[in-house]
């Protein structure tokens, strides 16, 4: 069965917001923040993201890789001039971190994010993220093809692209498409990447999405 590439709608934001909370529920930062039992970690992602996708999905963007009907990566970015959580998306995610992580949980939440905040890149730029893959279909080249449309829009763009990550194999991923790191850092007692892509000629033409 061969696998497509689409936008997902609002309507699918939850069902992505599932995917991430099981493939990112062990990544550092999320152990750092949720603590050790990986159920509640689980459930607590699936708050936090389900509003954040559901923004990104009104923007039109968010990529989904399908396979029939099961979702199994999907790709948010936000193009120049976007990436930074306005007041009143802030206030839309609030109570979601609040139930999901509880006041010591979002605090620390908060810390990361200023780091986070204080690295972005100054310049205009497109922000990837977040990005996962199911971890049954990991090693299957689906974050490869998401990542290289997310490249699609960017070149299109004539642009510049960064993104975080606290993953190490994410790093190698990254670096296969041109991004180079830019600075690391310790977040939480996680190490962080903050990875920059200079602008490329734009080889393939976006047809599927």
């Amino acid at each position: 069965m061969s696998n497509h590439i689409s936008l997902l709608g609002v309507e699918e934001a939850a069902l992505g917001a599932k995917l991430l909370a099981l493939g990112m529920r062990d990544n550092p930062l999320h152990v750092q923040v949720f603590g050790e039992n990986a159920k509640k970690r689980e459930q607590a992602l699936h708050r936090m993201f389900t509003p954040f996708l559901r923004h990104q999905a009104r923007k039109k963007a968010l990529l989904g890789v399908w396979q029939e009907n099961e979702l199994l990566g999907l790709c948010g970015f936000a193009p120049p001039g976007k990436c930074q959580t306005t007041f009143s998306n802030k206030l839309e995610l609030a109570p979601p971190i609040l139930r999901g992580a509880g006041l010591q949980g979002a605090w620390r939440i908060l810390r990361w994010t200023r780091v986070w905040a204080r690295w972005d890149y100054q310049q205009p730029h497109w922000h990837l993220g977040p990005l996962v893959v199911h971890p049954c279909h990991q090693g299957q080249g689906i974050g490869s093809s998401l990542v290289e449309a997310f490249c699609c829009y960017v070149d299109e763009d004539d642009a510049l692209a960064y993104l975080e990550t606290d993953m190490l194999d994410n790093v190698r991923l990254y670096r296969r498409f041109g991004f180079t790191v830019v600075g690391t850092q310790q977040v939480l007692g996680a190490r962080n990447w903050f990875m920059l892509r200079d602008r490329q000629p734009c080889m393939t033409e976006r047809t599927m999405y």
